[in-house]
Order: structure tokens, then C-alpha cells, then sequence
């Protein structure tokens, strides 16, 4: 079978998907050595992916959700004529009809909207959103099979499109930080007394909730929040949200840092917060509890799902609830523990190989390989 993968979200500077492109790549390199593969890659990751002879390299220099991708995509992929696509998100060219399977991350867009979460104007950002919307729909009834990373994600999809159950495939993700990862702060220094959230800094994360609760927290505990994200525009806004709350002196920023530097800053803090109001799936908590990290999170059902009873819980729209509970785990030294030791339990139930796996096997089924 010829395999097309659309790898140009690859690594860590685009959060989870990036995340979930390499990990996806790498395990399905280790367990699949018969079909042929083709990664799609922008020119600056060309030189730095590594893969065994299966796996072809092909430069597709094109920004994701732009005009150039509608035609250099459908070029590239009608010259290599692959047996399937696997598109890891919806940026799908609307000029190919090729068989193709996706992977919807969430649904953040459907609920997270208007002008808060944009630098649009207001024109630009409303015709963009119905075009992403239109998008959405046209790529829910052309791919063969639909990958999602939760069974929370699988439901919203249903109860929005009434898609058919059996087009959708979970496959869960897993931590990026293993127990026996070495961490590296390198040049960075840290509070002796902290708590972390790493992240980016859109709307839907509910950080404004969270710095106006720190205030308290610190309080409380003398413990301090650092927030790791890469730099972007939303980023910019969450400094200037220090600035207008006085948070300066009890949240650090520290933009964008490396994996062995955040194995490091894991391997330091006190707990872990995450505080959003929608997600995907989660791999930021169970990197925590990987790392022995208590893990303190928004009451939602997908982190519910992926968490179970390793985390402790909030509302992340109560302020008071987000300060309390935080406090109550940041006092509670039996209640860390306990909650650290399920984290490593729960942690285990996480593979990307497993998710490799059951994702070839979906290729199969979308090519007519497997049956049942």
C-alpha cells in the first residue's frame, strides 16, 4: 500500500498536532516495514527528520489553510498517486479527490469564537470562519474514515453532524515525557517554589480566570505559576493581562521552551494546573503524571475521560473553586502523593504505539485490506 502523510505540522513548536504528526510518523516507522510511505515536510524539516527506506520524503513548501496548499497539495498528490491520505488536520485542498483519512483533533472553533480569538478585523476573521466552517462539513463527508483522539470529541462530532458511529475511529494519544527522560533547564532558572502550566495562550485556555485565582493561591502558599507557550500574538495579550492584574509578582512567563527543559521544569514544580474550558484530548496532564506531577484541571468531560480519578477537578468558570482546589492539593501532602501514584497508574494506559497500530489498521480498512 502507498501511504501519503501530510507531515508539515511536524514537531513541537505546533503544540499537539505537531506532537501528534511525529509521534504518529515515528511508531508507525518502527511497526510498519511492508507499505511505502510518502511525508509531506516543509522545506526547514527536510534535514531533520530521519526515517528507514519506506519512508519517502516530499518538500511541500506551503503554509497550512492558505491559497498555495489548494494547488500545490492536489500536484503533489495526483503525481504521487498514493493508495490513501492521511491529512492529521482539516486543512484538506478542496481540489482533491483522492481517498483520504482525517484527524479532528476537537472542536474548539465551533465554541471558541469571535473577536477574542482573533487578530483578524472583524470582516476578515467572520469570512474565514464560515469558510472554515464550509471546510469542516465538505471534509467530514468526502474522507473514508475520521480519526479522533476522544471519545468526547466522537460525541460532540455526532451530536453537531450525525455522522454515521462507524466512520469514527478513537485513537488516544499519549505522553510525550517518559519516566526515565533526563531533563535540562540549561540557562533557565526557576522559582524554588512553583506550580506550571504549559500550553498556548488562546482564549479557550481560560487563563485570565486562572491568573485573576493564582492571586489568591500565592496567598496562600507563597507558591508562584510559570507558564511555558510559544510566542504569538495570544501570548502577547496574556502579558498585558499580567500587567493589568499586578500578577508580575507571582507568575513568570517564560515563552517557548525545549522538551529537555520541560522535563526539567516538570520534574521541579509542585503540581501542574490545566485550566481550559475545551479540549481535545489533554497530553500536557498526562506528561505530568509521568513525571510524578499531581495534576490539578478544569472539570470537563474530556479531561474527566482521559484523566479518570488521577486528577483533582475545578470549575474552571468559578475563580474561588479554581484558588480552593489548587490550595486544598498544594496543602494536602497525603492527597499529592495519592494523587501522584494514580497519575503513574493512569499514565499506563497511554501507548502511541497502540495508537500507530490502531491507525493502520484504519488505513487497511479504508483501502479494503481488512475486513469486519
Amino acid at each position: 500500500m502507498k501511504i501519503c502523510l501530510d507531515g508539515r505540522f511536524w514537531g513541537p513548536t505546533h503544540t499537539g498536532l505537531g506532537i501528534y504528526t511525529r509521534e504518529l510518523v515515528y511508531e508507525l516507522a518502527r511497526i510498519d516495514s511492508r507499505n511505502e510511505y510518502f511525508l509531506l515536510l516543509r522545506r526547514e524539516m527536510m534535514s531533520e527528520v530521519n526515517l528507514p527506506a519506506n519512508f519517502h520524503k516530499v518538500e511541500a513548501e506551503a503554509v497550512a489553510y492558505s491559497l498555495k496548499e489548494q494547488w500545490l497539495l492536489p500536484y503533489l498528490l495526483y503525481k504521487l498517486r498514493p493508495d490513501l491520505v492521511h491529512f492529521p488536520s482539516i486543512n484538506v485542498p478542496l481540489f482533491y479527490l483522492g481517498r483520504y483519512v482525517v484527524t479532528i483533533h476537537d472542536l474548539i472553533k465551533h465554541e471558541s469564537r469571535g473577536r477574542a480569538t482573533t487578530t483578524r478585523q472583524p470582516l476578515v476573521y467572520w469570512l474565514k470562519y464560515l469558510v472554515y466552517r464550509f471546510l469542516f462539513r465538505w471534509v467530514l463527508f468526502f474522507s473514508g474514515k475520521i480519526i479522533v483522539p476522544s471519545e468526547s470529541v466522537k460525541a460532540e462530532l455526532f451530536r453537531r453532524y450525525r455522522l454515521n458511529p462507524g466512520k469514527i475511529r478513537v485513537t488516544y494519544e499519549a505522553p510525550v515525557i517518559r519516566p526515565e527522560d533526563h531533563g535540562d533547564l540549561g540557562n533557565l532558572v526557576l522559582p524554588d517554589n512553583f506550580a506550571i502550566y504549559t500550553g498556548n495562550a488562546y482564549p479557550h485556555k481560560n487563563l485570565e480566570n486562572l491568573i485573576i485565582a493564582w492571586k489568591e493561591v500565592y496567598r496562600a502558599s507563597g507558591v508562584k505559576l510559570i507558564f511555558s507557550s510559544a510566542r504569538s500574538v495570544f501570548t502577547r495579550r496574556f502579558t498585558q493581562l499580567i500587567k493589568e492584574h499586578n500578577a508580575g509578582e507571582y507568575l513568570l512567563f517564560l515563552g517557548y521552551l525545549s522538551e529537555a527543559q520541560l522535563v526539567a521544569a516538570y520534574r521541579r514544580a509542585r503540581i501542574y494546573v490545566f485550566p481550559s474550558f475545551i479540549e481535545g484530548f489533554g497530553i500536557p496532564g498526562l506528561d505530568a503524571m509521568n513525571s510524578g506531577l499531581p495534576v490539578v484541571c478544569s472539570d470537563i468531560p474530556v479531561l474527566r475521560e482521559v484523566y479518570g480519578e488521577a486528577a483533582y477537578y475545578f470549575n474552571p468558570g468559578d475563580r474561588q473553586d479554581i484558588s480552593g482546589k489548587v490550595i486544598r492539593v498544594l496543602r494536602d501532602v497525603d492527597l499529592q502523593k495519592k494523587l501522584a501514584a494514580r497519575g503513574r497508574e493512569r499514565v499506563k494506559r497511554y501507548s502511541w504505539q497502540k495508537m500507530a497500530r490502531q491507525t493502520l489498521e484504519i488505513y487497511e480498512d479504508s483501502v479494503g485490506l481488512r475486513s469486519g
